[in-house]
């Protein structure tokens, strides 16, 4: 059974993954998740959030990994999730935050 994945900005309705370049803090060394919103009618990111979901400062120049947006559908939640389980397996460094935000239990 899919659990939903919590946004804090109730304006996003996507998401991505930020390299540790894209943080404000130089030695950042943990890939992030960051809220997007997107838009559907001209298929592109309409506002990126400040912050990644653990509250960590981005830098204005933007890029995320793999070129791939995730949606709030039950396909991209699971393919988000299994992205994530896919860097951890292959030895990046996935900030823990961001991951456990994925496994949370929805609060109401």
């Amino acid at each position: 059974m899919d659990k939903l994945i919590k946004f804090k900005n109730k304006n996003c309705n996507s998401w991505v993954l930020v390299l540790p370049k894209r943080l404000s803090c130089e030695s950042a060394k943990n890939i992030h998740l960051v809220e997007i919103e997107f838009d559907y009618t001209n298929n592109k990111i309409r506002r990126w959030s400040a912050h990644t979901y653990c509250d960590e400062e981005l830098i204005q120049e933007k890029g995320y990994i793999d070129g791939r947006i995730f949606h709030n559908t039950l396909e991209d939640r699971h393919a988000l999730r299994m992205k994530v389980a896919e860097l951890q397996n292959d030895g990046h460094e996935v900030c823990g935050n961001c991951a456990g935000h994925l496994y949370a239990d929805p609060v109401a």
